[in-house]
């Protein structure tokens, strides 16, 4: 039969709703607008040219085979530009494959056909399912091989298994690797016809599009499943950007937009990252919002209050004035989901407890609408609970202080006189329902004191009750994936205030039994993401403990920056970029000073009598400017004089107070 390659651009009523469709989809939500494109499908139908054979693939293979899809499939294969090759991005049972082997053989074209799959599913069989998500894959991936050996074996696809991302990179390589079913193919050169049927939210299809772009022959072809108007799917909006490129005539809309690539048509221009980074403050906030924000990445910020220093960096491009969280209504998740669903981060990032804790609790809510950066529910369960941390090392075999739990109530009963000064802790930062009050942690010099340090937790039904060890505090940073550290980092803590703010630190060499212990940890949770490891070292004996674990941007990141470890940029390459491998080495000796919270430090120190000579040494170090800071950076410079800003006000304000304590300036009798 030979089929008439009449196009669905062609239709008044089609082309005359296509806008409105996706107009109402942003206004009255996806459900009510999939009502109005069936409809639509229903008064002006797809042309389906589906026959006895396409109608029999469909009953026997599993899959989501938009019908109109065909008379794509037929007119690019039909067109295709000689010497080219087919790809299919997406390949599920191989309903799709098995279609356009039918039409390869049709029209007896010769040329490559590749496709790509992970055969992964995340989300795949949840609930009381018979069988684990890994059957699941194996079994979809089964199918498709049986599919292509029943209805392809004399011309099945090379199947590649891998991320579409992964893909692009060894056809730009023109890497040679094996298929599923054994075969060796050389990958590269010209694509003359791509189905696009990969995951569907934008971020991803657009990265698909601008890599079939790069290697699109003249006159070739991309068709883009479910990206008809009103999907409801992230792939719509890409394609008013298509059209826009001037580089791509629409050949049809059946429903489905089939596009033909102009000749000497150009690149597609590359889309800048976008990234929403939630937190506050000038240590992990802003850092990570330099380092996104230096690879030309579109940084938006969200929970931060617009008079925070961190507001004035030059790489935020959107500040959003989200709801804050609280227990009592779902207003702040609405709110969040909302801004995701309309800007669609590349990923967002939680940078401080208040903002990590929400997100961890109700990941489920948000997950389906975003990617966002959140640790195991294992990793979260460990990390954010001071007891179980001190459990899993110590199950390791990993030096920790002793330490008993001890209800704020019992004043002290059964706490050896051996232990003082002893440190008390809570066994969670943060509360949920007060994620603004930070517990403290609180050091007990005698044991008349300890009754009054445990009324601080008496809203805790547990304290944990350490002995205390004398040394320097420490911590290792990492980026780990899968339970391997992938890559660390140590620093000293050279200032520390009471609760553990530290406001000086200088990088160090790791620390080899450290570092161990590091490892062991991570793997015992099999962690994601970035974390920080607290250590105690007594660098006289060589004697260490391990404290905590801080499971998410640490205070001394901006230490981290600028000696040579951009954390940050490295935890997007992994999560969203899938890289694994990163540089290990870093500079020794760079110090980090937070102006604001140092001049806190010093003050307490000249309270406790601190050696005038030590004072006038630390003063010198800072005039000097050999030194980094946290606010203060060449390329960001608003920050930092903010902070002058703020410092200035707080010594001002301080000299008043002494001036009033003191009864004012003498007058000259």
């Amino acid at each position: 039969m030979r089929l008439v390659a009449r196009s669905r651009v062609a239709s008044p009523l089609r082309r005359l709703a296509a806008e409105p469709v996706r107009r109402l989809a942003r206004r009255v939500g996806k459900r009510t607008a999939r009502r109005l494109a069936v409809l639509l499908r229903a008064v002006d139908p797809p042309i389906d040219v589906s026959d006895h054979y396409t109608d029999h693939l469909g009953y026997a293979i599993a899959g989501m085979l938009t019908r109109g899809n065909l008379y794509c499939f037929d007119l690019a294969v039909r067109e295709l530009p000689r010497d080219t090759a087919i790809v299919e991005v997406g390949s599920f049972c191989g309903l799709s494959a098995a279609a356009l082997a039918y039409y390869r053989r049709r029209h007896r074209r010769a040329e490559r056909f590749v496709s790509c799959d992970t055969w992964a599913f995340d989300r795949a069989m949840e609930g009381e399912a018979p069988v684990s998500r890994v059957e699941y894959a194996a079994f979809v991936k089964q199918s498709f091989m049986r599919t292509m050996d029943t209805f392809a074996h004399t011309d099945r696809p090379f199947a590649v298994e891998t991320s579409s991302d992964e893909f692009f990179e060894q056809w730009r390589a023109g890497s040679t690797c094996t298929d599923v079913f054994g075969r060796s193919v050389t990958l590269g050169g010209p694509i003359g016809f791509a189905y696009v049927d990969g995951n569907h939210g934008y971020d991803f299809v657009a990265r698909d599009w601008r890599n079939v772009d790069a290697f699109l022959a003249p006159g070739g072809f991309v068709l883009f499943d479910d990206s008809y108007d009103g999907s409801g799917w992230g792939v719509t909006r890409l394609m008013p950007e298509v059209l826009a490129s001037g580089r791509y005539e629409l050949v049809a809309r059946n429903p489905n937009y089939l596009f033909r690539k102009r000749p000497g048509a150009t690149a597609a221009p590359a889309r800048r990252p976008k990234v929403l980074v939630l937190g506050r403050e000038e240590r992990a906030f802003l850092s990570v919002v330099r380092s996104l924000g230096r690879r030309g990445f579109e940084v938006h910020v969200g929970w931060v209050p617009p008079d925070d220093v961190s507001c004035r960096s030059r790489y935020i491009a959107a500040a959003h004035d989200l709801a804050p969280h609280t227990t009592d209504g779902d207003a702040w998740r609405d709110a969040l989901v909302a801004l995701c669903r309309r800007e669609e981060f590349d990923l967002v990032v939680p940078t401080n407890d208040a903002t990590v804790i929400p997100l961890q609790l109700h990941r489920a809510s948000l997950e389906p609408h975003g990617r966002f950066y959140l640790i195991s529910d294992r990793a979260f369960e460990v990390a954010f609970d001071k007891g179980r941390t001190h459990d899993l090392a110590t199950g390791l075999g990993i030096p920790v202080p002793a330490q008993r739990r001890l209800a704020p109530a019992a004043v002290g009963a059964g706490v050896d006189p051996s232990w003082y000064p002893l440190v008390l802790k809570p066994l969670h930062s943060r509360s949920l329902h007060a994620l603004d009050a930070k517990r403290l942690v609180r050091t007990i010099e005698r044991p008349d004191e300890l009754a009054q340090g445990l009324a601080m937790f008496a809203d805790q039904p547990e304290v944990l009750v350490q002995r205390h060890f004398s040394g320097m505090g420490t911590g290792i940073e990492v980026l780990a994936a899968d339970g391997e550290v992938l890559v660390a980092f140590q620093h000293l803590r050279l200032h520390t205030r009471p609760g553990g703010a530290c406001s000086y630190r200088e990088s160090s060499p790791l620390e080899p039994a450290m570092l161990d212990a590091v490892r062991r940890m991570v793997r015992a949770v099999g962690y994601t993401g970035v974390a920080m490891f607290e250590f105690a070292w007594n660098r006289a004996t060589g004697e260490w403990v391990f404290l905590e674990i801080n499971a998410r941007f640490w205070g001394s990141l901006p230490l981290c920056l600028h000696a040579g470890v951009d954390f940050p940029s490295h935890l997007y390459d992994l999560l969203v970029e899938g890289r694994r491998d990163f540089p290990t080495t870093y500079r020794v000796g760079v110090a980090c000073r937070n102006w604001r919270r140092d001049l806190a430090w010093l003050r307490d120190g000249w309270r406790a009598q601190l050696a005038p000579r030590a004072v006038v040494r630390e003063i010198a170090l800072l005039l000097r400017g050999r030194e980094a800071n946290d606010a203060f950076v060449l390329d960001d410079v608003r920050p930092g004089l903010a902070t002058v800003g703020q410092v200035t006000r707080e010594i001002a304000r301080g000299a008043r107070r002494r001036l009033r304590r003191d009864g004012g300036p003498r007058r000259p009798s």
